[in-house]
């Protein structure tokens, strides 16, 4: 059985967020290129006939003290900016000294807990930029880190299948303002009246429901992605947070890809997780976009 496959995510840089950057440069950062915090956001789906798996940064990307809410079926994330004063600086950058500290903050907070409390810390990301500001030219490369596991998901059967063959539309329409509040969450119950649980409750929901064959564990995971054979880029740090406090081996999941912008279009995958095990220093990582 193959592999399960992972939609990298692409970004749509708004005029906007230019102009706000352009103001940020004459006005705060002058010549100053340390790290800087920003937030992006992503769909949980794609409405027909628009592109998905889109990351999104716009003028509110520098409002990180009142972090505004993202558009409808859409989720903020947290990012680093680095904004480099010449093009050559821009080529030379160390960009990997940049993936690592991204992917350093990313492991802290699942080993912290702390991605148990704010999932959208699993789903972290940098942004390297030069501004040309005579001729008002910009270079930018984004970096959507995902961790390299030894033990990586194993699907249980593919294709995965349509979450409506699974549980009925009202069902979904009652659960939609619970799943607003965060990109992951645990879904527990029967299917015509599932329970909404938050994610920070995993361990000690595992602990008093061990996953079995009958009753996997069950996850919903906000998913950019609208093809039904593939997962969103976010899963994969979330599947990695998950394995870090697994116990068990082969612990059966049930991963429902949830697209409520288009919800005809989520997925429902079952695969089988086990635990990470010692990881030595920070887990590999990639996620430069190409």
């Amino acid at each position: 059985m193959s592999n399960l496959q992972f939609q990298p995510l692409s970004s749509c840089v708004d005029a906007s967020f230019w102009h706000k950057l352009t103001q940020m440069k004459l006005d705060v950062f002058k010549i100053n290129d340390a790290p800087v915090p920003i937030t992006g956001y992503f769909p949980a789906g794609a409405r027909q006939g628009l592109p998905a798996s889109r990351f999104f940064v716009d003028h509110d990307a520098f409002t990180t003290d009142v972090v505004p809410a993202a558009p409808l079926h859409h989720f903020r994330v947290p990012g680093t900016l680095v904004n480099t004063n010449t093009l050559a600086d821009f080529g030379s950058y160390d960009k990997d000294a940049m993936m690592s500290r991204n992917v350093a903050k990313i492991w802290e907070a699942i080993t912290s807990g702390q991605a148990l409390q704010n999932p959208s810390m699993l789903a972290a990301f940098s942004l390297l930029t030069f501004a040309d500001l005579k001729t008002y030219n910009f270079l930018y490369w984004f970096a959507f880190p995902a961790l390299l596991t030894s033990t990586g998901p194993q699907p249980l059967d593919q294709p995965a299948q349509p979450l409506l063959d699974l549980w009925p539309q009202e069902a979904w329409a009652a659960l939609t303002p619970a799943l607003a509040d965060s990109p992951v969450h645990i879904l527990a119950g029967p299917v015509d009246h599932p329970e909404v649980i938050p994610f920070a409750d995993l361990v000690k929901h595992t602990q008093a429901h061990p996953p079995t064959a009958d009753e996997p564990l069950t996850l919903v995971v906000a998913d950019p992605c609208e093809r039904p054979d593939v997962a969103g880029w976010p899963l994969r740090n979330v599947l990695a947070c998950v394995q870090h406090y697994l116990i068990t081996p082969e612990t059966p999941v049930r991963v429902i890809c949830y697209r409520p912008a288009h919800l005809p279009s989520s997925a429902v995958l079952r695969l089988r997780l086990s635990p990470l095990g010692h990881v030595e220093g920070l887990p590999k990582a990639v996620g430069w976009e190409r």
